[in-house]
């Protein structure tokens, strides 16, 4: 396979927090779409796209070295149940993972794409030749979509900064699960 071709749009380290029986190799999955669930299917085969932000590994690369760094952090949190001091460098590198984590899903670049085609398709209904040419051709690619959408999450950054977070920890034998679409936006 070729050098880092499978890009992950979920981080594995992320996943393996909910593997089954903690092995980090194998997750449950419950595909929606055809309502299957798949007991033990490889976690490393899971949310993940060829290429998906790019041949270049310019994003692929960055992603790599904010996990890198917020797995660690996530380790320590689980080991120490316990979060990091508000706008400590931790507290800072995992609000930046969390906050791209938001913007580099297949989901989100979704929307943005049907954003995209929306506004065309509005525009063109109340005057066909409102729309530039240049804007009559716009095709974004699921890797133009991602980007677009991380540009669009980062200014968050700010605004989420004086959030207060809560460490909930399972004291149940249900376990916790995930998606392919992991962070949900919700102020009260």
């Amino acid at each position: 396979m070729a050098e880092k071709e499978k890009q992950h749009f979920v981080p594995v380290f992320y996943l393996k927090k909910f593997s089954l029986h903690s092995q980090e190799k194998r997750i449950g999955v419950f595909n929606i779409s055809s309502s299957k669930f798949i007991e033990s299917a490889k976690l490393c085969d899971q949310a993940y796209k060829k290429y998906f932000y790019g041949r270049d590994l310019k994003v692929e690369n960055t992603f790599g070295r904010l996990e890198t760094e917020s797995s660690k952090i996530v380790n320590s949190m689980l080991r120490q149940q316990n979060i990091p001091i508000v706008h400590s460098r931790d507290h800072q590198m995992l609000l930046l993972f969390v906050i791209t984590l938001l913007g580099r899903t297949k989901y989100t670049a979704k929307m943005i794409d049907d954003a995209v085609e929306k506004y065309k398709e509005t525009v063109s209904s109340i005057d066909s030749n409102a729309l530039l040419e240049s804007e009559r051709n716009i095709d974004l690619t699921l890797t133009d979509a991602v980007q677009e959408s991380l540009e669009r999450v980062v200014p968050y950054f700010p605004i989420v900064r004086d959030l207060h977070w809560k460490l909930i920890v399972n004291e149940t034998e249900q376990p916790f699960i995930t998606s392919d679409h992991p962070v949900v936006l919700y102020n009260q």
